[in-house]
């Protein structure tokens, strides 16, 4: 019999976390335990044997559509299938007929089919289909000392990285063109969080022709993505996604190439299936896509990586060690290997003592 129970965590943060609009001093969740206890037989008579696969729902405030009050009175309430029955379409019936909180649906998920995928002895990214044996990663660059953080990260071994815009543009200006002289072979993507009005982003991304900035994320609100149609620097799409309006206004984006790249978060967009599926709708389009985090703990961002894997992406993922995890340091992500995302591990891989 499947049972599950829920665990709240917590911490304040060394380092604050943010972008153009708000700033985080502490981040929680809730982990998703779903249990099954199996009898083994064994020359000594019966074993209990005990698997347990993990979820993550970490709504970020402010960010997210959905709370952690929400999530929590979610999940303690769900109604699991059957153990004989587990598969992943058990699972994607039960995620469908949740209340529409992405968060949740994301840890409901992602503990069901870490579950099934110990039972298969495979990793979770391989039940959502075909899957890549590693993925690029790119890493957010420190907005406090940028030239710097891009040293460290070159030094890694990595080859992209993000840096968060949406302040003062005359001083980001003049950083990112210092980041493209001295570190040319380093691909640098631009966050805006939709801090720009349509006018500024208009002048903006002119200024920014030439430079070879691999895209410009949300440089304007949701609603307005389509005033931007014809743009000449590569954009990328994430809060558009969080919504069907927003979605319906990237129509033109993809009509005339502007939009290169859907950003997915699986913890604001509902989980893995859902993020595929909006990888597919890039794809009709002849876009891309790539998997990203929302400052997840480690359950999250190992779930996230598993999306990445199964995207494939030609795109260095958005799947990074980041202060979170550093608060956390007790617990590791076995997706990261030194500069790639991996597969070397059964079901999640996330060993956790609650």
């Amino acid at each position: 019999m499947l049972r599950s129970r829920v665990t709240r965590f917590g911490s304040v943060l060394d380092e604050n976390i943010g972008n153009a609009k708000t700033r985080w001093s502490d981040r929680e969740g809730l982990v998703f335990v779903v249990e099954l206890h199996q009898d083994k037989r064994s020359k000594g008579g019966q074993q209990a044997d005990m698997l347990r696969g993990f979820g993550e729902a970490s709504p970020l405030p402010g960010y997210s559509p959905d709370t952690i009050e929400e999530c929590e009175q979610c999940l303690e309430s769900i109604t699991l299938p059957d153990e004989k029955h587990l598969s992943m379409q058990s699972i994607d019936t039960l995620v469908s007929s949740m209340p529409e909180l992405p968060a949740a649906r994301f840890a409901v998920e992602t503990a069901l089919a870490d579950l099934l995928a110990q039972l298969l002895q495979q990793g979770v990214a391989g039940l959502f289909g075909h899957y890549a044996t590693s993925a690029r990663r790119c890493a957010l660059l420190d907005t406090n000392a940028p030239i710097t953080s891009a040293a460290a990260i070159l030094k890694r071994g990595l080859r992209c990285a993000k840096l968060k815009v949406g302040g003062e543009w005359a001083e980001e200006l003049t950083v990112i063109k210092q980041l493209r002289s001295e570190f040319p072979s380093l691909a640098l993507r631009l966050d805006v969080n939709a801090a720009w009005t349509p006018p500024e982003a208009k002048r903006r991304l002119a200024l920014l022709q030439g430079l070879g900035i691999e895209f410009v994320e949300q440089p304007v609100a949701p609603g307005v993505m389509h005033s931007l149609a014809g743009s000449k620097v590569p954009l990328a799409a994430d809060e558009s996604l969080h919504s069907q309006a927003g979605r319906d206004a990237l129509e033109p984006l993809l009509g005339d190439a502007a939009l290169r790249v859907l950003v997915l978060k699986p913890t604001v967009l509902g989980g893995i299936s859902a993020c595929l599926k909006l990888q597919q709708w890039a794809h009709r389009h002849r876009a891309s896509a790539i998997a990203s985090h929302c400052f997840e703990g480690p359950v999250g961002t190992a779930a996230v990586a598993e999306l990445a894997l199964t995207m494939d992406s030609s795109l260095a993922a958005g799947v990074d060690k980041h202060p979170v995890l550093a608060n956390l340091g007790d617990v590791s992500v076995p997706q990261f290997g030194e500069r790639y995302l991996l597969i070397n591990h059964i079901g999640l891989g996330v060993e956790l003592e609650i």
